[in-house]
């Protein structure tokens, strides 16, 4: 959901705008009934791209930077 991917975002960033461009769910493929994020359409390079999501099947296999394990159990505000 985006009013929620949009306030961790804003919460991890702090002011420092660190995360400049977001993409939701809008911006995602649909495959086989999951949208899935592939952020090679975004920018081949990936080294500077972080994923933030609590559902690990959302986004392909060769992204490494991904913060997603028990999001939403941990404490941001």
């Amino acid at each position: 959901m985006e009013i929620y991917g949009s306030a961790v975002a804003d919460k991890l960033d702090n002011n420092r705008g660190i995360l400049k461009r977001r993409y939701y769910r809008q911006h995602c493929t649909l495959e086989l009934g999951s949208y899935i994020k592939d952020l090679s359409v975004v920018h081949t390079d990936l080294s500077s791209i972080v994923i933030l999501d609590n559902s690990p099947g959302a986004f392909t296999s060769d992204v490494r930077s991904v913060l997603s394990r028990n999001l939403h159990q941990h404490r941001l505000w």
